[in-house]
């Protein structure tokens, strides 16, 4: 997902007192913005089991979070308590449909124990809707300058992080050595961004270093691995191609950080492009790859439906699917690289 919904990036802004109110926060800016400023109200406690409603659209929401983000996996306890509610309060609030408005998955358990007690309440299975993180972070893309406020995804690092993604990135000691003196003699700020997430790392820089010196330490930070990726269920490879790009525009390689039109901590722009193949790169696949292909979609609640697809009998389709999947992984990569820093920064 190109947003993630966990407490490293939720701000809690007040009157919002703990992460559950700003997640509801969340969800009811973006359904203001989707559906109209007059289309939603927020019901203060106690909701009767319902937190936002449109009533004219005959629509409850129940806003359920997990600080962990997709990561996590919500209980059904305080689900089916907050069904049970709203059922009681059916004909006074006027709803016809009851959305689950999640930052997580349910586990399949609580699913089915969910739609067991709506079952016995008398709610049709057409009248319940499980809109998880997927939902709202397309929601998150078509509205962002709106709830932009309500996150942090900006990573401050030092001089230490850059010379340790240079060391990573595979350049010679006396190389490292060097650019590290440039960074410290220069100290001009930039900010990596990326166009598969919205994360940004601010980090020193050198104007008398290269775009590719630039590309090297974002790679690393960003956690982006150019290794192809076999899919032996479909018979499709792909890979990512990356560049650094300014309004969309790719910079040469070999050009200076000083020579490109920019000011101290502005930013560049680290253009992530997936590259596929309708055949496998090797004859089978490696099972190691595999199981990091798996850890990375973990980070994405389609990666069940995109692993459990059955081979397209179209390449259009095979491509669809083999781009799809790979565009989730590379996220995951990168949700998986700043999670990683931030519990080494003691976030």
């Amino acid at each position: 997902m190109r947003h993630n919904f966990s407490a490293n990036f939720l701000r809690v802004l007040p009157p919002d007192t703990n992460f559950g109110e700003a997640w509801e926060s969340l969800c009811f800016d973006l359904l203001r913005c989707e559906l109209g400023t007059t289309a939603v109200m927020r019901l203060n406690p106690p909701d009767k089991g319902v937190d936002l409603l449109a009533r004219l659209r005959g629509e409850a929401y129940q806003c359920k979070s997990d600080e962990r983000g997709a990561l996590g996996t919500l209980d059904h306890g305080s689900s089916v308590k907050s069904l049970q509610s709203a059922v009681a309060h059916k004909e006074g609030l006027g709803w016809s449909s009851y959305l689950f408005s999640t930052n997580a998955n349910y586990s399949g358990t609580a699913v089915i124990k969910i739609l067991g007690e709506a079952k016995e309440l008398g709610v049709p299975d057409s009248q319940l809707k499980f809109l998880g993180p997927e939902h709202w972070d397309d929601l998150c893309i078509n509205h962002f300058d709106a709830v932009k406020h309500r996150f942090n995804y900006r990573l401050s690092l030092g001089y230490d992080d850059v010379i340790a993604a240079f060391k990573k990135a595979g350049y010679f000691y006396r190389y490292v050595a060097e650019y590290g003196q440039k960074i410290r003699a220069d100290s001009f700020p930039l900010v990596i961004t990326n166009n598969r997430t919205a994360v940004e790392i601010e980090i020193p820089f050198s104007r008398d270093l290269s775009v590719e010196n630039f590309l090297d330490v974002g790679k690393v930070l960003l956690g982006i691995s150019l290794e192809r990726m076999n899919y032996p269920d479909i018979g499709t490879s792909a890979g990512p191609s990356i560049s650094v790009t300014i309004d969309q525009r790719p910079q040469p390689f070999s050009k200076k950080i000083g020579e490109l039109l920019i000011g101290p901590g502005e930013s560049l722009n680290i253009w992530i492009t997936v590259v596929w193949r309708d055949k496998p790169d090797d004859e089978g696949a490696d099972p190691k790859q595999m199981r990091i292909l798996f850890f990375y979609l973990s980070f994405s609640n389609k990666f069940e439906r995109l692993l459990n697809l059955r081979r397209p009998s179209s390449a259009g389709g095979r491509r669809q699917l083999t781009v799809s999947r790979t565009e989730q992984a590379i996220q995951g990569m990168i949700w998986s690289r700043i999670h990683e820093m931030l519990g080494d920064k003691g976030a």
